[in-house]
């Protein structure tokens, strides 16, 4: 008996690594339901949850009470404004927090060793992914069937833009980012020659997938480890550190800025439109829509959605409904963003979750997010503070983002408590 109870341990505990691992390939679908995408993480955890229900034992799991607020008022606001929801999303927003739920609950059943093996993993596989898609652009190989695994993004001026198991590359540039600082904290910032190819490979990953969005979490990451190196140097050698940082980054941001590099050159581009003191904002989105289309979508539509709360279709305090931003941005933007007669319009958090759930929902959904955080360093918030107007509530990254986080947390917790108990 009690070698069959380790042989289920041993099985969840790889059942978990795997889902974790399958949870960051969020461009992969092995079929649809009606618009939505079935990943293998949802495959696999389809079972995992009817086990869970039905057998597992109940009085170790940890619930977030943070994340049932949020699910009860999604369901609360959703039921008051039936009319127009789409319901799908609903239970696409539900089916995820309880993956991310039970999913957790298995992952504190593994060691910090084989949370650690994951994310690493996950680094290598995404980056012999892109690494497989830029070799094929460059010969010119398209095939159908392979770029379903492949992923390859190929813009107007025929650039192709690797994407790993991602559906979008500044999707996989955060999936990638956030393994590799979870990895990096697991490992307590330790680098030998393993954390130097992981480097490497990660590194080499951003630059392959030219995201701009990727260059600022490569940032976040240096500053991470920043923030870990100073931590353990005495006053002096701390100033000289900052005085070095400051003309690293100043020489760097020059280098940069004069580089070819097409998403060094988008990001100066964003920043020179909208800093430009003698434009007002409209003229700023304007410039930038015509700039950058990609980047307007990003930031147009909350200028949009907080600067109309006297329109009928908007209300800001509770929202509209599960799916309405996407329809109504669809129609606001029509010949400015998107074609005539697009019916929806996808965007992230930040506006479409405001639109539909208002600052109420909001909030909730920060307290969630601020739960997954807590006692994490800066680097961690600024990362998801860039990524939320890219990923909505039912973007798979995102909760792999939010998990990770959730998992490192208890695992730091169960470093400092091994830690004091040998010590002391």
């Amino acid at each position: 008996m009690q070698k069959k109870q380790n042989t289920w341990s041993l099985s969840k505990e790889r059942i978990a690594i795997i889902s974790m691992i399958l949870l960051s390939f969020t461009g992969i679908s092995v079929a649809t339901i009606g618009k939505a995408m079935l990943t293998p993480f949802h495959l696999v955890m389809g079972g995992l949850i009817v086990y869970v229900i039905f057998f597992a034992p109940k009085k170790d799991l940890h619930v977030f009470l943070s994340l049932l607020v949020l699910i009860f008022y999604i369901i609360a606001n959703n039921t008051y404004n039936y009319t127009n929801v789409r319901i799908t999303s609903v239970i696409y927003t539900v089916t995820f927090a309880l993956e991310t739920v039970i999913l957790y609950n298995l992952l504190r059943m593994c060691t910090i060793a084989q949370v650690q093996k994951a994310f690493k993993v996950i680094i290598y596989v995404y980056f012999f992914n892109v690494l497989i898609a830029t070799l094929f652009a460059l010969v010119g190989l398209k095939n159908g069937a392979i770029e379903s695994i492949i992923r390859i993004y190929y813009m107007d001026t025929g650039e192709a833009r690797p994407m790993g198991f991602s559906t979008e590359p500044s999707y996989a540039a955060f999936i990638v980012s956030i393994a590799f600082m979870c990895y990096n904290h697991l490992n307590r910032h330790q680098f030998n020659r393993k954390v130097m190819k992981l480097s490497m490979c990660y590194l080499l990953s951003i630059v392959f997938m030219k995201s701009a969005y990727g260059v600022i979490f490569v940032f976040f990451n240096i500053l991470d480890w920043f923030i870990q190196f100073q931590a353990k140097l005495n006053i002096h050698q701390r100033l000289f550190i900052y005085i070095i940082g400051v003309v690293i980054l100043f020489g760097g941001s020059v280098v940069i800025s004069k580089s070819g590099n097409e998403s060094i050159k988008r990001i100066t581009s964003i920043v020179d439109i909208m800093s430009d003191p003698f434009d007002t904002i409209e003229k700023k989105l304007t410039r930038l829509q015509e700039k950058d289309g990609s980047a307007f979508a990003r930031i147009g539509p909350t200028y949009i959605l907080f600067n109309s709360p006297d329109r009928d279709d908007i209300n800001l305090v509770i929202g509209k409904g599960a799916g309405r931003a996407g329809s109504f941005f669809a129609n606001f933007l029509q010949g400015i963003l998107v074609d005539e007669g697009t019916e929806k319009l996808d965007m992230g958090i930040i506006p479409a979750f405001i639109f539909d759930y208002g600052m109420i929902g909001f909030f909730f959904f920060c307290l969630v997010l601020m739960n997954a955080l807590w006692g994490l360093p800066l680097p961690f918030w600024l990362t998801f503070l860039v990524v939320l107007p890219n990923a909505n509530i039912n973007t798979q990254l995102l909760w792999f983002g939010m998990l990770a986080c959730f998992i490192l947390v208890a695992m730091k917790k169960s470093i400092l408590f091994k830690k004091y108990h040998v010590e002391g």
